[in-house]
C-alpha cells in the first residue's frame, strides 16, 4: 500500500512541475487540461481471494455513498493538438468492510492505485479514439475471527483500447461520453471503463465537471483473485492552459 501511495503522490509533483515547464516553453497549438484532484465517490463490490481465503467485498453504493473509503485521491492531466493527443489518469482507493456469517466475524480490505497513460487520435466530428495501458496495483486481506488470515497484492498492465465523444450543448455547456475495454487475457481476463461527463466553462480557464463512472476488472492469478467492480460520481474543477 505504501508503494501505490507513494507512486500516486509521486505522480502529482511529476505533473505539477511538468505543467509549470510547459507554460514557460512555447508550446504552439498545444491545449493542456488537469484536474489536480478530482472526486470519484465511488462504490465497491468485489470477490476477493487471497493465498486460498476468501471472501466478497460489497458496499451496497448508495447516491454520494463514502461509507467504506478510508482514502481516496485522484488525478486527470491531458493534452491535445490538432488530431494528435495524449491523457494521464490516476486514482487511489482504500476500502475496508467488516461483516457477520453466522457466529464468524469477516473483515476484508482492498486498496491500491489505478495509472492509466493513452495516445489519443481526433478522427473528426468531435471522437477520437485512443489505445494506452492501465496499470493496477492491488492489496487484499481478509481476516475472519475465530478462524484464518489471508492477504496477498499484486502490480499488473493491460493494455486497453477505446473512444471518446465530446457534444457541444450550448455556448458553455458540454457532454462527455468515454469507454474502453482492454485486458484480453494479457494480465486481467477483462477490463473495462465507461464515464458519462457533463462540464460548464466558466471563463476560457476554468471549468466544471460532474459526470457518472463505471469500472471493472476481472483478475485471477496464482491465488491472487480481484473480481470487482468500483462505480460513482465523479466531480471536479478543470485548469485550462
Amino acid at each position: 500500500m505504501d508503494q501505490t501511495v507513494n507512486k500516486f503522490f509521486l505522480l502529482i509533483l511529476i505533473l505539477s512541475t511538468s505543467c509549470s515547464s510547459l507554460q514557460a516553453q512555447d508550446s504552439g497549438d498545444w491545449q493542456f487540461e488537469l484536474s489536480p484532484l478530482y472526486v470519484w465517490g465511488a462504490g465497491i463490490s468485489a470477490s476477493t481471494a487471497a493465498e486460498g481465503g476468501e471472501a466478497r467485498l460489497d458496499t451496497d453504493y448508495e447516491f454520494f455513498s463514502l461509507s467504506n473509503i478510508e482514502m481516496a485521491g485522484s488525478l486527470n492531466f491531458n493534452g491535445n493538438n490538432g488530431r494528435i493527443g495524449f491523457s494521464i489518469d490516476a486514482a487511489y482507493v482504500d476500502f475496508g468492510d467488516r461483516f457477520l456469517v453466522g457466529p464468524l466475524t469477516t473483515d476484508v480490505g482492498a486498496d491500491g492505485g489505478i495509472f492509466e497513460a493513452t495516445f489519443d487520435y481526433n478522427v473528426g466530428d468531435n471522437l477520437k479514439i485512443f489505445t494506452g495501458v492501465r496499470q493496477a496495483s492491488i492489496d487484499a486481506d481478509i481476516e475472519v475471527t475465530p478462524g484464518i488470515s489471508a492477504s496477498a497484492g499484486k502490480d499488473w498492465v493491460d493494455p486497453i483500447i477505446g473512444a471518446q465523444y465530446l457534444n457541444p450543448l450550448g455556448d458553455k455547456t458540454y457532454l462527455i461520453l468515454r469507454g474502453d475495454v482492454g485486458g484480453f487475457g494479457y494480465s486481467s481476463d477483462f477490463t473495462s471503463k465507461l464515464e458519462i461527463t457533463f462540464g460548464y466553462d466558466f471563463s476560457e480557464l476554468i471549468a466544471a465537471e460532474f459526470g457518472y463512472r463505471y469500472y471493472t476488472v476481472d483478475f485471477q492469478k496464482d491465488l491472487f483473485v480481484f473480481d470487482a467492480s468500483l462505480q460513482g460520481i465523479v466531480a471536479g474543477l478543470v485548469i485550462k492552459f
